[in-house]
């Protein structure tokens, strides 16, 4: 491929943990007490070893409420019976919701299962190369604008129409080192050749 120039981008995307619960704060105030609501409510504080902190009201005997908050006090989550869990990078906090006790443990990094890569490989043409746990995916960004095709390459759909006016097509979608064979100028040229981004060991295809 002529006038070739090449750009690498690396996204990754988590994957969520399994079973930890977490608690988006409208959800949150919608399903336990808000700290609106606690207003004369007895309240402790408690440091967390995420650089956080939690706010925890005691509703009633057996019925308490934390409101986790960074240390400029901005509201990440509230803590209660129906959203017991938050996770911050590798701490998961979790309060028992009838004796108001927080503990914290430290758990695995979240393997990363998302990888993209983008390759310049025509003039104004950028193939996007993306791998998950779902396998290989290809679709191209083009112009001077960069804007993207409206198709996804993946495996259910390896071949590019040829109605967009040049050949790609992902070979090998099933194996573990998939790749994308593409020709932008047809004719006797030679098809060129892409290899798709590996997921790291911890990610599972």
């Amino acid at each position: 491929m002529s006038r070739r120039r090449t750009a690498l981008r690396v996204t990754l995307a988590t994957a969520a943990l399994a079973g930890a619960v977490l608690a988006p704060v409208s959800a949150a105030f919608a399903a336990d007490a808000a700290p609106a609501s606690a207003s004369g409510h007895a309240r402790t504080e408690q440091k967390l070893p995420d650089g956080n902190k939690a706010i925890i009201y005691r509703m009633s005997a057996h019925s308490f409420t934390a409101v986790i908050v960074s240390p400029r006090n901005a509201e990440l989550a509230v803590l209660g019976a129906k959203y017991p869990v938050y996770r911050h990078g590798q701490w998961l906090i979790k309060l028992d919701a009838r004796t108001g006790k927080i503990t914290a443990q430290r758990v695995k990094p979240v393997p990363n299962c998302q990888v993209t890569k983008e390759v310049g490989t025509a003039a104004y043409t950028i193939t996007v190369l993306k791998t998950d746990l779902n396998g290989p995916h290809a679709t191209f960004l083009y112009g001077e604008n960069h804007k993207r095709f409206t198709i996804w390459l993946d495996r259910k759909h390896p071949v590019l129409p040829k109605s967009y006016g040049f050949m790609a097509k992902i070979v090998d979608a099933n194996t573990k080192h998939p790749k994308l064979v593409l020709n932008f100028e047809g004719g006797h040229h030679r098809p060129g050749t892409l290899a798709f981004p590996e997921l790291p060991a911890s990610c599972h295809r």
